[in-house]
């Protein structure tokens, strides 16, 4: 069976790329085989990740500068390869197009995965809507939220964000190297993991950590990531006068340790679909600050606080954050995702199943 994936976001560390590329290397691909298209290049660590799948990845013309070339060459390139199953990853509407490519070249599976509750394109997202509904065979959505955002009332399949729970689970050994390496001897270390995007919303958590070091000086950030609005960043930062307080720690490939060396993760989000990120943090046994913009599927686990985005009250909860023993609350939250059914087999066999379904 054979099955093109096709993103409409670059395929670098973003959070649909890690999704794809972590829940199929975790697949049972028997008598499956995975191709990839994309407007960019992927980053050299995708483009690995892709060849360790043995699948093929085809760039396409920019999706939103050469609309018109991109759909004629994806629709060429189902045609000539005759794929089963196309599966799209986006959080709009816009995925019509690809979906229509698909109808149009003859696949007869065409799956549209909602991984957002939101979009930049809300008019052309509403515009859209019919042809959407008119393209897809399978709606797919990460959460509750994400599929009622792109599908309203209509039916849809719900693919739980998996996270690869024995990977993160606490290790004393890595919070003593890690806190060395960073010099977090002493301090209450506070981290988020996610790009530099603005729905990541990194401006209020430098608001909210400032506001923490009036109530706990020897607080430290740890910014994890890349992404557009990092230079930003940096500045607000240095505006703020935290520079010496906020540690940049550009992509890690060692995020299981650092989560360890944490003392509390935090994701104020202005909006998500089901961020991987906010569970792998209760895994490895930390208290998870989110906003309460994040869906509540996110908080699976007693580690976990949805609060609205005030400063004052992040800032309280950062500077305090609960104490316990992190082993024994890794392995509870642990038991308590698996029980919920985040674990990545399961996330893998359930897309698995999806795709041997549609035969």
């Amino acid at each position: 069976m054979r099955i093109l994936e096709v993103s409409t976001v670059p395929l670098n560390e973003n959070g649909i790329s890690r999704f794809l590329l972590r829940t199929l290397s975790a697949m049972n691909r028997e008598n499956l085989a995975m191709d990839f298209a994309c407007f960019s290049p992927p980053t050299p660590s995708i483009a690995e990740e892709i060849a360790a799948l043995e699948g093929r990845f085809h760039l396409l013309p920019p999706r939103n500068r050469q609309p018109w070339a991109y759909f004629a060459a994806l629709t060429r390139l189902l045609r000539r390869e005759q794929y089963d199953v196309l599966h799209v990853h986006g959080n709009s509407a816009t995925m019509a197009v690809e979906l229509w490519a698909a109808r149009l070249a003859g696949t007869r599976v065409r799956i549209a995965h909602s991984h957002n509750t939101m979009c930049v394109h809300t008019r052309l997202n509403a515009m859209l809507q019919p042809l959407l509904r008119a393209g897809y065979t399978i709606p797919m959505a990460c959460s509750q939220a994400a599929g009622r955002w792109l599908f309203g009332n209509h039916d849809f399949v719900e693919l739980k964000n998996g996270v690869d729970t024995a990977s993160l689970a606490f290790s004393s050994a890595a919070r003593d190297e890690i806190r060395r390496e960073f010099g977090l001897e002493g301090s209450v270390a506070i981290g988020m993991v996610a790009g530099f995007v603005p729905a990541k919303n990194h401006a209020f958590a430098l608001r909210a950590f400032a506001h923490a070091l009036r109530i706990h000086p020897h607080c430290r950030l740890i910014l994890v990531g890349e992404g557009p609005l990092l230079a930003d960043i940096r500045a607000m930062a240095t505006q703020l006068g935290l520079s010496d307080k906020v540690l940049f720690s550009g992509i890690r490939n060692d995020v299981p340790r650092l989560l360890s060396a944490l003392d509390a993760a935090i994701l104020p989000s202005l909006h998500e679909g089901l961020p991987a990120a906010a569970l792998e943090y209760q895994c490895a046994g930390l208290p998870a600050l989110l906003s309460d913009a994040i869906t509540p599927e996110a908080a699976p686990t007693f580690l976990a606080q949805r609060l609205p985005l005030q400063e004052d009250a992040w800032a309280e909860a950062m500077a305090h954050p609960p104490s316990g023993s992190r082993e024994a609350d890794s392995r509870q939250a642990i038991a308590e995702m698996q029980r919920a059914g985040y674990s990545l087999d399961a996330a893998a066999e359930s897309l698995r199943q999806v795709y041997l379904s549609a035969r």
